[in-house]
């Protein structure tokens, strides 16, 4: 018996250790999620911490995006829907920056050579970050659903502002300004020709 309250004990120290060194809002969101035992995202809420790496190994944070508007489109290296989806989004990238003030990002959930022969095979410019669910958190805190495509946008504030799949209702508003918009652009182009 005393065994198990002192394994209790060394737990609940190590929690609080933990929690003391956790001061960051977004440390302390994703707890909060733990302990209300949510496993989505909400909307309105500060964006949990999360790491991942560019395709050149280098790591990137929650801090790396901090003050800036950012639409994470997080894909898997196999799913056509998702090629099809990262595709769209690189070829509008500079209509979404310019007119929304939104850096898209691409998260693939893949390994690091799945995801360099995806961006190779479809010349994507726009940066992906490689965080593998079968080792990393940010897909799981992100998307635990693991439904992909799928986006959240986290403004520069670091408050997710939007999130969900890219066949709901919302991305599909979005998809259909951003063709409109392409298509328009590449009037003008012709035009100047």
């Amino acid at each position: 018996m005393i065994e198990v309250l002192l394994v209790i004990i060394l737990i609940l120290l190590q929690l609080v250790l933990f929690v003391s060194i956790a001061n960051s809002r977004h440390v302390n969101n994703f707890i909060k999620l733990i302990q209300q035992g949510q496993s989505e995202l909400m909307v309105g809420t500060p964006a949990p911490f999360f790491e991942a790496h560019l395709l050149d190994s280098t790591k990137v944070t929650l801090r790396d995006i901090e003050g800036r508007n950012v639409l994470f489109l997080f894909i898997a290296p196999t799913c056509k829907s998702c090629k099809d989806a990262l595709k769209f989004v690189d070829t509008v990238s500079n209509i979404i920056k310019e007119e929304y003030d939104l850096e898209p990002i691409g998260v693939s959930e893949g390994s690091m050579t799945e995801t360099r022969i995806l961006i190779k095979e479809h010349d994507i410019s726009m940066p992906v970050f490689v965080a593998p669910k079968s080792e990393n958190l940010f897909t799981k805190t992100y998307n635990p659903k693991s439904q992909t495509p799928y986006y959240c946008i986290i403004d520069s504030e670091g408050i997710v502002k939007e999130r969900g799949l890219t066949v709901d209702g919302r991305w599909t508003q979005y998809e259909s300004i951003w063709r409109s918009k392409l298509t328009t652009y590449n009037q003008l182009v012709d035009v100047q020709s």
